[in-house]
């Protein structure tokens, strides 16, 4: 059973009583992957996945007929791996063509925003890894990511109005991305490091309002306290974040995939810092 919704009555939206309804979705969804070792150490592989999401139970009871379509994708995922005691890396080149994509659209009839079939996306991407041990307590590790996003269509909300969407941007989806993380550690004492560039998002897909990139580090210092009287495996640690108080946007709230109206961003966590006591008795 769904609970009330809202229904336009002489333009101005109403209480709808309950209603009921029964929703399936079901699928076979093909995964399959195959690898090859090319050379010691080195591995090639590749794979082709399906998938399916189905509507939140909030996006149904949005409306007051539930017939929003799935949203379905086909992945393709094509790579190299190398590992060895000093180093383990990875590269990939990845697409993903998506059909009944689901954005937060505004629906003029209803007066509200609701989950909306916008049609078909593209994302392609590219992703590499690597992490090296170069002597014994230090471990550095680095990645890097690209995606560009796509969409393959206008969006029609009726016989010859439409939004112009094709070739826009997905939001909410950074094009880069960037990770790197340090870890030494000698004797008690345990050192780390770890830094993450996020690249401009746009806020919906007319690609107007956007959260500007930004890049955050934390660190980290550990001490090793042993066993203090009953005290068994006892450490001292602190802990900062967002070491350089970095003022950013972290979230995006987009009340129309549409337009840039009714957007909302939360500020990121300032810094912080955390001193822990851990012990077991």
């Amino acid at each position: 059973p769904a609970g009330g919704g809202l229904k336009p009555k002489n333009g101005v939206p109403s209480y709808q009583g309950p209603i009921h309804f029964k929703t399936d979705y079901m699928k076979y969804l093909p995964n399959l992957g195959v690898s090859f070792k090319i050379a010691d150490h080195q591995t090639i592989y590749a794979s082709y996945s399906e998938m399916i999401s189905a509507p939140r139970t909030d996006s149904l009871y949005d409306t007051n007929v539930p017939d929003l379509h799935p949203e379905e994708s086909q992945t393709t995922d094509l790579g190299y791996r190398y590992s060895s005691s000093l180093i383990s890396a990875s590269a990939s080149l990845w697409k993903t063509e998506f059909q009944h994509r689901i954005e937060t659209g505004w629906d003029e009839d209803l007066q509200l925003s609701i989950a909306t079939d916008v049609g078909n996306a593209r994302m392609t991407g590219a992703n590499a890894e690597i992490g090296v041990r170069p002597f014994k307590g230090l471990s550095l590790y680095g990645s890097a990511s690209y995606t560009k996003t796509e969409m393959l269509n206008n969006y029609y909300y009726s016989a010859t109005g439409y939004d112009p969407t094709l070739g826009k941007q997905l939001g909410k989806v950074p094009r880069l991305m960037y990770a790197f993380d340090a870890d030494y550690k000698t004797g008690d004492w345990q050192f780390g490091l770890n830094g993450k560039y996020t690249g401009l998002r746009y806020a919906s897909l007319a690609n107007g309002d956007f959260a500007p990139a930004y890049t955050l580090w934390n660190a980290m210092v550990k001490y090793s306290l042993g066993k203090v009287g009953p005290l068994k495996k006892s450490y001292l640690m602190l802990n900062v974040k967002n070491l350089f108080d970095v003022k950013y946007k972290s979230q995006i709230y987009s009340g129309n995939a549409f337009y840039d109206s009714g957007n909302y961003y939360y500020p990121g966590q300032s810094r912080s810092t955390m001193l822990t006591l851990d012990t077991q008795f």
